[in-house]
């Protein structure tokens, strides 16, 4: 004797066997199942893959089906070569070639508290050096002293810490925010877009004091982004459409 779940389940199996059912309604054709192509279009190939845009550009300059692409910014860290419509519905785009980065920020978490050692070595690691107000905190950050230190003024929304002045002297400094900061997220080739970020101490564990940049929230960077990136792109490629 054999329950009802055995049975819609054998029932099940007899009908995956069937295969798909094709039906056609109006002009359109439809399928009971989606169909996988195993092999491959040589036509079609898989995008090459750079990682700057001046051997992106340099392909799209060079390669006759790509010279007629739409440059597509799809976003601060990528670029895409794509062609017109086409496909039975003339619904799909070929990508010929893509330039993609991972941000060298990787390893500084924001809104995360730093030892000053760690804070000084990402400063100069993960934020582009020009611009902004990277060198004024560098040299803030290192006169902060590297004993535990208890914050000596904090209303909320600025701190006063006790930092070196000379060399034996201590003075107590005004922590001024926010600090526009700009971090590698694009390309190395254009200039990176500036934020603002809120600088907070905290007293830390016995190794000494830590430090944490907060994000504002503002987003305009990535536009800014963007508009760098198409910016340098028609200096290489100026018989493209930039998207």
């Amino acid at each position: 004797m054999t329950d009802g779940s055995f049975v819609d389940a054998v029932a099940l199996l007899a009908k995956n066997a069937q295969g798909p059912h094709r039906e056609k309604i109006g002009e359109y054709e439809f399928s009971s199942s989606s169909l996988v192509r195993l092999d491959t279009d040589p036509l079609r190939p898989e995008p090459l893959v750079f990682n700057g845009l001046t051997g992106f550009a340099q392909y799209v300059n060079a390669e006759p089906e790509a010279t007629a692409a739409l440059i597509h910014v799809v976003s601060p860290t990528e670029v895409q070569a794509v062609g017109k419509l086409g496909g039975h519905d003339k619904d799909k785009r070929r990508c010929y070639a893509k330039a993609v980065v991972t941000p060298t920020t990787a390893g500084f978490q924001f809104n995360e508290f730093h030892s000053m050692g760690d804070l000084n070595i990402f400063l100069q690691t993960c934020f582009a050096q020009k611009g902004g107000d990277i060198q004024d905190l560098r040299k803030f950050c290192a006169g902060v002293r590297s004993a535990a230190e208890k914050v000596s003024a904090d209303d909320g929304v600025s701190q006063t810490v006790q930092a070196k002045a000379g060399i034996a002297a201590i003075s107590s400094v005004p922590v001024n925010n926010p600090w526009s900061l700009a971090p590698w997220r694009t390309f190395v080739e254009v200039t990176q877009p500036e934020s603002d970020y809120v600088l907070r101490f905290d007293q830390g564990s016995f190794e000494g004091p830590e430090a944490a940049l907060f994000e504002v929230g503002d987003l305009t960077w990535r536009q800014l982004a963007v508009a760098h990136v198409a910016e340098y792109l028609r200096t290489l490629v100026p018989h493209v459409v930039l998207g």
